[in-house]
């Protein structure tokens, strides 16, 4: 299946140029004058976001046609309505340009957007709007946009250009680095240095593309950083003398890493991944004369004594079309997880438009995952009342009586991991109760005993399409898993604390199993903290790796018949971790490069040992622990990341950037079973 996902989009891109044609395979050049000159008074232009930031490409234009001082732009918020409004209706008496920034921030203010557009159609509106008007707005996709406004206007997007080496051309092509007098009068380190900004500029959105590798939330880098980079950068080196150059770098990287780009991060390791890639392209190496990117022959920098035009001919015609996964730090592999992400956005993609023709279908792949789960519902076979109560069939009532176990495992001081076990018990069991009671009214709907509710309605059409159900993912642990292989992860875990309350507190916990982590990990803290007599807050966790986790998670959970393991006197064996980006050397008991075409490996057996104060672990990599491998999360009520659960510090032979650049994280499930 990998191998198919990994080619589906190449192949569907060589169908649609054999059978419609090559010029659908190119995204057309993005041309504001033709755009213009098809407007009318009463179209409004829709900038498409997210994309290059239109502003700067707006002014531009203004200034081209003369209206640099007829144009207002107003970012629409709180309590900016009103003024929009007045500011359009004296613009269509003189003949200005009024831009709507930001349409998506203001939903209360779209159905007035609405009638004011409306408006501009009637025939006697038409004759009253000076025929120099424009109304430009720009928004991200929102479902408060109003639809007439979308129809009627013309739309355009201008995305970053693909690929490494179009994305630096596009940059040095862009104003003021164009201007040959701005180029050359910053002097041979500015220009070294800004061939660096431009290889950062263009990397760091090319990594977007490679999903929760490239960055954890996919930020909006757009030109305007990058304009005000350049700026900066001209305005510290155009005077600077060679002893305070290491002071103007490391005042770039600031500027640069904080606040430029670095203003836009919000999460803590993607900061931590932006430093890293920062440190690559500027640092006093970079101003030797055939300085090598990441030791790549193929990305040696040009002489820093060439002109704009010497420049810009060096890279169109040194720079290679096709840029190696190491140029932006990452393994081989990562291209194919690429391919795979990418040929899943499309299929989901086709499934949301067509929904219909996708529920139509109904077969073994509706709940593709574990044999257990598949459900087949070709014509001659099970009815659809027959697939539904099969699944009831399958699921238990309820994991364990929540009564009886608090009996059997009471709140205990010495001991709170009684505690966890009966809040993850309880949680199980809304849950179970949850998928049990919309699953029975699906199949009563369908034998015609009631009425199916909207709520049952859209399950029975998430489970039709092999998807989790709105309804039971709120009540839910975290999963990217299709229907059929989340169903058969919530049996492994059914049956991982069944045999928790029959026969004992495991001697290594499945940490993946538990709706919520961070409170076993919490009461692993808190028992050595009441045993040793220690505040919790002065703990931490050290690390010790055991042996390979041998455990075949898709069939049950940890035999405790064969595990050699017993309890430790101090801490926790938790196993169930797998490693993206690379893999575990049992040999070296060290982080190594991953295999050709192995996406994800198991970590080993991990002992989590509660430590006084915080280690100092320099030379070992800190390796985040996501629930899923989308790794993004929010902040939750209990002050929890949804996601994200903790950091490991694992030994290493390279140093910790090199890991940091491969996107290298533990998750705690797989996405595709």
């Amino acid at each position: 299946q990998m191998c198919i996902r990994d080619r589906f989009v190449a192949e569907v891109k060589k169908y649609i140029a054999n059978v419609i044609g090559p010029n659908f395979m190119y995204y057309p050049p993005f041309d504001l004058e033709k755009a213009f000159k098809n407007s009318l008074t009463s179209t409004p232009i829709i900038f498409v976001l997210p994309g290059t930031d239109p502003m700067a490409t707006l002014r531009t234009f203004a200034q081209a046609k003369g209206k640099a001082d007829n144009m207002k732009a107003i970012s629409l918020g709180q309590d900016q309505g009103p003024l929009a409004i007045k500011s359009i209706e004296e613009a269509k008496k003189v003949g200005s340009w009024i831009i709507l920034q930001n349409c998506h921030l203001a939903p209360s203010f779209m159905p007035t957007l609405e009638r004011v557009c409306d408006s501009f159609q009637t025939k006697g509106s038409k004759d009253q709007i000076h025929p120099s008007f424009r109304l430009w707005l720009t928004s991200y996709a929102t479902e408060h946009f109003p639809v007439s406004v979308l129809q009627s206007g013309i739309k355009l997007t201008n995305e970053p250009s693909k690929g490494t080496k179009a994305n630096m051309l596009g940059s040095l092509m862009m104003h003021p680095i164009s201007d040959t007098h701005f180029f050359d009068s910053g002097g041979p380190v500015f220009r070294r240095l800004l061939l660096g900004l431009c290889f950062f500029h263009s990397l760091i959105q090319e990594r977007r593309s490679f999903g929760a590798l490239g960055w954890n939330i996919p930020y909006d880098y757009n030109q305007s950083d990058f304009y005000i980079s350049v700026r900066q950068m001209h305005s510290l080196l155009q005077d600077t003398h060679s002893e305070s150059v290491e002071k103007a770098i490391k005042s770039l990287k600031y500027l640069i890493g904080e606040c430029n780009y670095g203003g836009r991060v919000t999460d803590d390791k993607d900061r931590r991944l932006l430093k890293a890639l920062l440190n690559d392209f500027f640092t006093s190496e970079m101003l030797k004369p055939d300085y090598k990117l990441n030791g790549l022959p193929e990305f040696t920098f040009p002489p820093s004594n060439l002109d704009y035009d010497a420049y810009y001919r060096f890279l169109e015609r040194e720079l290679p079309d096709e840029q190696p996964a190491e140029l932006y730090g990452f393994h081989e592999n990562a291209f194919v997880s690429r391919n795979i992400k990418d040929s899943n956005d499309l299929l989901a993609s086709m499934q949301r438009v067509g929904g219909s023709h996708f529920q139509s279908k109904k077969t073994s792949t509706v709940l593709e995952g574990q044999q257990e789960f598949k459900v087949h519902n070709r014509v001659g076979e099970k009815s659809e009342e027959e697939m539904f109560q099969e699944m009831l069939n399958k699921l238990p009532e309820k994991l364990v009586d929540l009564e009886v176990a608090e009996k059997q495992y009471p709140p205990l001081y010495e001991n709170s991991m009684n505690t966890v076990l009966t809040q993850e018990l309880a949680r199980f069991n809304i849950l179970l109760r949850v998928i049990r009671r919309s699953l029975k009214n699906i199949v009563g709907s369908l034998r015609g005993e009631e009425l199916m509710s909207d709520e049952i309605e859209r399950v029975y059409n998430s489970v039709l399409l092999g998807s989790i159900p709105t309804l039971w993912a709120s009540k839910s642990y975290p999963s990217l898993k299709p229907l059929g292989g989340y169903l058969a992860d919530l049996k492994v875990r059914c049956n991982f604390f069944a045999d928790w309350v029959e026969h004992g507190a495991p001697p290594v916990y499945w940490i993946s199993g538990f709706f919520f982590a961070q409170s076993f990990l919490t009461g692993a803290l808190q028992n050595f903290a009441r045993k040793e007599h220690v505040e919790i807050d002065a703990l931490s966790f050290s690390f010790d790796f055991m042996g390979e986790d041998a455990t075949d998670y898709s069939q049950g959970t940890l035999n405790r018949s064969q595990c050699s393991l017993k309890q430790p006197e101090n801490g926790v064996y938790i196993s169930g971790l797998f490693l993206e980006g690379c893999r575990w050397d049992f040999e070296a008991a060290a982080l190594a490069e991953s295999l050709p075409k192995v996406l994800f490996t198991k970590a080993p057996i991990i002992w989590l040992i509660p430590t006084r104060g915080e280690g100092k672990c320099e030379d070992r990599y800190s390796c985040p622990v996501y629930k899923t491998a989308e790794r993004r999360g929010v902040l939750d009520s209990t002050g929890h990341s949804t996601n994200y659960i903790m950091d490991i510090k694992m030994p290493t032979q390279e140093k910790p950037e090199h890991w940091i650049k491969r996107g290298v994280a533990m998750v705690c499930q797989l996405s595709s079973t």
